[in-house]
């Protein structure tokens, strides 16, 4: 949903939840979340952010859940596509979250958070010549410092 699309006092909801999210009050966060999805079920942002508050507060099935309504909704969105690839490496559910963060950089996922968490499963996975090949092929040294900067 485009933001222009999105109806004024949900926006504004919005702005409050992602404030109170940067400030890690995430009871706060999650209970505006959760009201803009009894409004709007199918709120892409709210969906991702929830999921996001709940990995961080250690809810992964419930992010894992949040993340794939996200992705229902917008089944080629690159950010709803690493939210469930990382909730579902948050809820030990390696093959998954891999094949998750993969879509979401292949659909232009640019976070680098993606290739981290590819990265640590599959070397998790115990796929730890893929894991060094990926780190090569994005330019990242085995130690985590850009090639480039060696």
């Amino acid at each position: 949903m485009a933001v222009k699309a999105i109806p004024g006092p949900i926006l504004k909801r919005l702005i409050d939840a992602e404030r109170c999210f940067d400030a890690r009050e995430y009871a706060g966060a999650a209970a505006i979340y959760e009201g803009v999805l009894k409004q709007l079920p199918g709120q892409i942002n709210a969906l991702v952010m929830l999921s996001r508050v709940r990995m961080i507060l250690g809810e992964a099935p419930k992010a894992v859940e949040l993340a794939k309504r996200a992705v229902s909704v917008a089944p080629d969105d690159a950010g709803a596509l690493a939210c469930l690839g990382h909730a579902l490496l948050a809820a030990d559910r390696g093959e998954e979250g891999v094949a998750a963060l993969d879509r979401a950089v292949a659909a232009g996922y640019a976070g680098d958070d993606a290739n981290v968490g590819l990265t640590d499963a599959l070397v998790r996975l115990g796929r730890d010549a893929e894991a060094v090949a990926r780190m090569d092929a994005w330019g990242i040294g085995v130690d985590g410092t850009p090639i480039w900067l060696r």
